[in-house]
């Protein structure tokens, strides 16, 4: 697979991928904004955008919203340095790696998925 710009494969698969719209959300979430806050730029209810943050911190791992903030950071989904948060363009949750010339993987997959350890 061709790489995002940042010398990074791209995702796995779809569901190490954020939506379009949960990318927009956890980049509020960065901003520190609530989701009541977000809900009401976005025009939806606090409700769904919790329903988003929940989506994203299952596919992902995070235990909270600052893991995932920080993990989102670490992967390059947010540039660093800038306020307000700013997307890259990544959207990947974790960073693929390449496998050794010595690992066979499945057919259609391409990558596997870094483990994140904290």
């Amino acid at each position: 697979m061709h790489g995002t710009g940042n010398d990074r494969p791209d995702c796995c698969s779809a569901a190490d991928r954020l939506t379009g719209r949960e990318l927009e959300v956890l980049t509020l979430v960065a901003a520190g904004l609530s989701d009541e806050q977000i809900g009401h730029m976005l025009h939806v209810s606090r409700h769904t955008v919790g329903y988003q943050i929940s989506n994203a911190l299952r596919r992902c791992g995070a235990r909270n919203r600052t893991e995932i903030v920080s993990r989102c950071y670490a992967w390059g989904v947010f540039t660093p340095g800038w306020w307000p948060p700013k997307p890259t363009g990544r959207q990947c949750l974790g960073q693929c790696e390449a496998p050794a010339s010595s690992q066979q993987l499945p057919p259609g997959v391409h990558c596997r998925m870094a483990t994140y350890s904290a």
